[in-house]
């Protein structure tokens, strides 16, 4: 019996702390189902995962997305278009292999960076189909963050 309060103590405990949203400036975020919570501004689904940043002020996007990190090498910035609004995605690859993307957004006098880690591990099929189903991954998991930003304009 004593293990069975233990057991749901942890059960409940794990079901508040993942898959929680949170709150910034004003705005519920939170990551695409499946995800979950594993930090501050972060959420992972397997190999995969989100990460948010907020600083006040407005910085520069292109700097922002195409700055390579100590893990990670930069590899191209695009334009998106998207409900008639457009955004800056840069292109980074991990050291460890994922593909990694991230949107600036400047909103309300803060600057916003949306990362986005997928793994093409995840993904089988030619190099082509590869690139193409890690590519589509990060869009829709950018897409559904990216949606959470403008619900609050």
């Amino acid at each position: 019996m004593r293990y069975l309060g233990v057991f749901l103590l942890f059960f409940f405990s794990s079901s508040f702390s993942f898959g929680q949203s949170q709150t910034l400036n004003g705005m519920e975020l939170n990551g695409p189902m499946g995800y979950t919570k594993l930090g501050n501004l972060h959420w992972a689904k397997g190999d995969n995962h989100i990460m948010v940043v907020s600083v006040e002020g407005l910085y520069d996007i292109e700097r922002l997305i195409s700055k390579p990190s100590r893990g990670s090498t930069y590899i191209e910035s695009l334009s998106l278009n998207i409900s008639g609004q457009t955004y800056r995605l840069g292109i980074h690859e991990g050291k460890n292999g994922l593909s990694i993307g991230c949107i600036g957004i400047h909103k309300n006098g803060f600057t916003y960076g949306i990362w986005s880690a997928i793994s093409p591990f995840d993904f089988t099929g030619t190099d082509a189909e590869i690139q193409q189903s890690t590519a589509q991954e990060m869009g829709r998991v950018l897409g559904y963050m990216l949606g959470a930003f403008t619900f609050y304009d």
